[in-house]
């Protein structure tokens, strides 16, 4: 019932139908979960953080309990908290393995670290563990972005092109890839980029700047 009333928007009823399980039986696990993640749902991070605790001293190989601690702490942003972010995600992960969105966890707080090979390890461990990206599919735009971050100009366009294979409307993976291709020279490339960017997103804001850069990249060309 607390679940039910927790999808529905309901966060004061959920609360308390939780509560009531809590009290009838404080050492389940699962129970403490739940009222956590109602916490959280009901933006009342503070007392979330409290029965994500109280879950892990019950059982500490609660892997979402970790996992949502991890994600707190992602949330924060600053760099200890990412830090902490890490190693619960890292706990979580030596429990359950083959949960790859764990892997990408871990990537994607240290690329906020700026720890670029760090994040690329735990990016390409996820490509490995998901092949045909059918669980993730940022993993492959992270992975242009940190080899881009550290100037690695031709394995990041390698890996924009694969992010739009595995998603061809990857708005972001075309705009990166025409502004790399304008870097390097490659107008017509840089050309074909900027036009599909357009395409999946014709109302971004800067649809102006980017029509300016087609006209002048083909005025070089001689169109």
């Amino acid at each position: 019932l607390a679940r039910v009333k927790n999808k529905l928007g309901q966060h004061s009823g959920a609360i308390e139908a939780m509560k009531r399980a809590v009290d009838i039986n404080g050492k389940n696990p699962d129970y403490r979960y739940w009222m956590g993640q109602i916490f959280m749902d009901a933006q009342r991070p503070t007392e979330a953080i409290e029965e994500w605790k109280a879950t892990l001293d019950l059982d500490p190989k609660y892997v979402d309990a970790l996992a949502s601690m991890g994600r707190y702490h992602f949330e924060r942003a600053n760099k200890s908290d990412l830090k902490k972010s890490v190693e619960y995600f890292q706990k979580a992960l030596a429990i359950a393995p083959d949960q790859i969105v764990l892997i990408a966890d871990i990537g994607e707080a240290e690329m906020k670290m700026e720890n670029w090979d760090a994040a690329i390890a735990s990016f390409t461990r996820a490509v490995e563990a998901d092949p045909d990206a059918k669980e993730l599919k940022d993993v492959y735009l992270h992975l242009a972005q940190c080899f881009q971050a550290k100037n690695k100009i031709p394995k990041a366009i390698e890996w924009y092109k694969k992010a739009i294979e595995v998603d061809p409307k990857s708005a972001d993976a075309y705009l990166e890839l025409g502004w790399l291709y304008k870097t390097t020279k490659k107008k017509a490339d840089a050309i074909d980029a900027f036009t599909k960017y357009l395409g999946v997103r014709p109302d971004a804001d800067n649809k102006k700047e980017i029509e300016d850069e087609i006209y002048f990249l083909k005025k070089d060309q001689g169109e």
